[in-house]
């Protein structure tokens, strides 16, 4: 028998934004609590420079290869103790699990465009991209909405204290510690991707329908 005391990270949010400079068309009252916002700069003479400097600094999408103005992330971090009793039999691991002290929190960071502080623009210029960035923050913001909606803790922290039996291959008669706690890790991240699939599926039809302009995603 063994026990694996507080392994893996509980991460608690905590809303810490400071807004920076030339984030013009936001205010702080549009920012959503528990959520991290943050930006990269771009610059420019010009709005339409301002859009062409999104194409190159602006979040990396893996989904088109290509660079997107602005993006919500999140992702869930657990915290856990688990004791465990284990026997072999043809060289299958069979290990079974007795969850407790589980704890899940859910990370979101948006990323958004800000104007470098040595740009200066046209008056009609700055209401032009006002509007664009106040658009990207309410599209992100709906994108966080719908994440916290799809997020139901008690359900994942019911289906990880239901977690009671692994079953791995091992060619050796004695299994570490260690090669256990990978074994957990590994199932519980299965359960966490079936999880994060489902909000996924979410934002990606608001996409698909809502999506007013092609400059974001989540």
């Amino acid at each position: 028998m063994g026990r694996i005391i507080s392994y893996g990270k509980f991460f608690l949010i905590v809303l810490t934004l400071m807004l920076p400079h030339n984030v013009w068309g936001l205010e702080t009252t549009e920012f959503i609590p528990d959520v991290k916002y943050e930006f990269y700069e771009v610059y420019g003479n010009s709005f339409e420079q301002l859009i062409e400097m999104i194409s190159r600094y602006g979040p990396y999408d893996e989904e088109t290869g290509s660079r997107i103005a602005a993006s919500t992330q999140w992702h869930i971090q657990w915290k856990y103790d688990f004791s465990y009793n284990y026997h072999i039999k043809d060289h299958l691991v069979y290990v079974d699990i007795d969850m407790s002290k589980v704890a899940i929190g859910l990370e979101i960071t948006v990323i958004l465009p800000r104007v470098s502080d040595s740009v200066e623009l046209s008056p009609t210029d700055i209401h032009k991209w006002q509007q664009y960035v106040k658009q990207l923050l309410e599209h992100e913001n709906h994108h966080v909405r719908l994440i916290k909606a799809s997020f139901d803790d008690q359900k994942l922290l019911r289906q990880l204290r239901n977690l009671r039996s692994i079953v791995f291959q091992s060619t050796s008669i004695v299994v570490s510690q260690e090669q256990i706690r990978k074994a957990v890790v590994s199932k519980i991240r299965e359960l966490a991707k079936r999880y994060l699939y489902g909000i996924k599926e979410v934002n990606l039809k608001f996409d698909e329908t809502e999506v007013p302009f092609d400059h974001c995603r989540q």
